[in-house]
């Protein structure tokens, strides 16, 4: 049996042109073998058509883009990564754009695995230049054994940007920084640690 590991998993909502951003999650936080499938809902008033662009995380293209129409209000559809034979194993980010305002909800799943297990999302509805994540943890207890946390950074811009990951102890003092350049559209991660985490691209600093 062929497990496929496709996954999209970060997620951007824009409202003027609405975007869908998804990202990578890896084996750093899981030794499943994880794939994704993401629903698009119309939230216009009218027919709905647009693209869905596959994008690799160095920024090329990991399959041709589709199109879309959702012809009715509140209609909606349904793209299942781990039947598409157009798309290699990996991970990567999606970018839906559309002629009216789009919903969406991404499922991540360890399809066929014991035990099978699921997760979702749906998307914030602007992109900024900082984001703080209050909680993140590694090798932490939970009901159902060890709790690991990564971070996905989505660039939602037209142009490749530099950005910080940084760590912040309890006390507010900053104990580490990690730099990624992330190209227009694609996305970045990185593995969980025991301590908040401040996403910033250039601008203000983070608050701790």
């Amino acid at each position: 049996m062929v497990r496929r590991s496709r996954i999209l998993t970060a997620l951007l909502l824009v409202t003027a042109l609405a975007i869908l951003a998804v990202g990578p999650v890896m084996a750093a936080s899981t030794n499943k073998v994880l794939s994704t499938n993401f629903t698009l809902v119309n939230l216009g008033d009218g027919a709905a058509e647009g693209t869905i662009q596959y994008i690799r995380s160095d920024g090329s293209t990991w399959k041709a883009a589709d199109s879309f129409t959702i012809s009715d209000p509140g209609g909606q559809a349904i793209y299942r990564q781990y039947f598409d034979d157009d798309l290699d194993d990996g991970a990567g980010s999606v970018i839906v754009s559309a002629d009216q305002p789009i919903g969406a909800v991404v499922q991540i799943l360890a399809r066929g695995q014991n035990p099978t297990t699921s997760g979702a999302y749906s998307g914030v509805s602007t992109s900024a230049n900082s984001f703080v994540v209050p909680l993140v943890g590694r090798n932490g207890a939970s009901a159902s054994g060890l709790a690991n946390s990564q971070i996905v950074i989505q660039n939602a811009g037209s142009d490749a940007v530099d950005v910080d990951i940084e760590l912040i102890n309890a006390d507010g003092s900053s104990r580490f920084t990690k730099e990624f350049n992330i190209a227009a559209g694609a996305s970045a991660t990185w593995p969980g640690r025991c301590c908040s985490r401040c996403v910033r691209a250039p601008g203000p600093r983070c608050p701790a």
